[in-house]
């Protein structure tokens, strides 16, 4: 069933208020309240990006681009269109992580949330390795 559209601005507002306090979170930070509204789930109908999920890593990505260049906030910034669906499906990947983390002995070490540095690299294990 469809959100109202009250609830989805209540479920953004919140989702902003959370990145907005946890700005160098890592994917192990995120509640389970916004990992399942967050995550895509792969068993609908069209699992690509939706407005809410994009909308929210749009918020993330950029606010935290903002913060790390050196530039004025009134700055004009720009970005390829390809990249920027190439972030959102890397930041699909860390909640997945977290996801089968939280369902399973499986493990990962944490890796930022809102950044995507060159050559990123994901340790994983069993809990029982920890």
């Amino acid at each position: 069933m469809a959100k109202k559209p009250t609830d989805l601005r209540r479920d953004l507002e919140s989702s902003m208020t959370w990145i907005r306090d946890n700005l160098d979170a890592t994917n192990h930070d995120v509640p389970d309240k916004l990992l399942a509204e967050w995550l895509v789930d792969p068993e609908e109908e069209n699992p690509g990006p939706t407005g809410f999920g994009m909308s929210v890593f749009l918020y993330g990505y950029l606010q935290r681009e903002m913060r790390e260049d050196d530039l004025p906030a009134s700055a004009r910034r720009k970005i390829g269109l390809d990249q920027l669906m190439s972030l959102y499906d890397a930041w699909q990947l860390k909640l997945s992580l977290v996801f089968i983390q939280r369902q399973t002995p499986l493990s990962s070490t944490p890796v930022p949330l809102f950044h995507f540095p060159a050559h990123e690299e994901l340790k994983f294990f069993t809990r029982e390795e920890a």
